[in-house]
């Protein structure tokens, strides 16, 4: 189906059926496969465009907690992703914790996330503060370089 093409109200109706029904027996398999896994929160979601070509089949898992999403990704063969989102202003930190992977042709993610203690906030904000640090030295060193190459009769002539 090119872009130009529109899909009818019923055939729009049919693939998000399609999707729906995708994504339910995607979440059926991995709960049957995986009883001893912890869900706290299932979001499956299917959407179907009328003007577009694409469907999306989506199944979202919350087991609540990090270590869960670990063992999620084991059971899945795929990896954690952790991202450390940090708000200073409303003293407002958090590790997220995602996994994702497709199967049979649903997008299936897996998070949680979690309240680091104040001492991981401590280092870890540390540890980013140097890094900018660095990075904005290397980036005037670099250009001292530039500097001194073209004055000095370098390829800046």
């Amino acid at each position: 189906m090119s872009e130009d093409t529109e899909r009818s109200p019923l055939a729009t109706i049919e693939a998000l059926e399609a999707a729906a029904f995708r994504v339910g027996q995607v979440a059926r398999r991995l709960l049957a496969e995986h009883p001893g896994l912890p869900v706290w929160e299932i979001r499956p979601r299917a959407i179907a465009y009328s003007r577009h070509p694409t469907n999306s089949a989506q199944l979202e898992i919350s087991p609540r907690d990090t270590d869960a999403v670990r063992a999620w990704a084991e059971a899945l063969g795929t990896t954690v992703d952790v991202k450390f989102y940090d708000n200073p202003a409303r003293s407002h930190c958090f590790e997220y914790h995602g996994a994702e992977c497709t199967i049979g042709g649903v997008e299936v993610s897996i998070s949680a996330t979690r309240r680091p203690s104040e001492e991981e906030i401590t280092a870890w904000r540390t540890k980013r503060d140097q890094a900018l640090a660095d990075a904005e030295k290397d980036t005037r060193d670099a250009g001292d370089v530039h500097s001194a190459d073209t004055t000095a009769g370098g390829h800046g002539e």
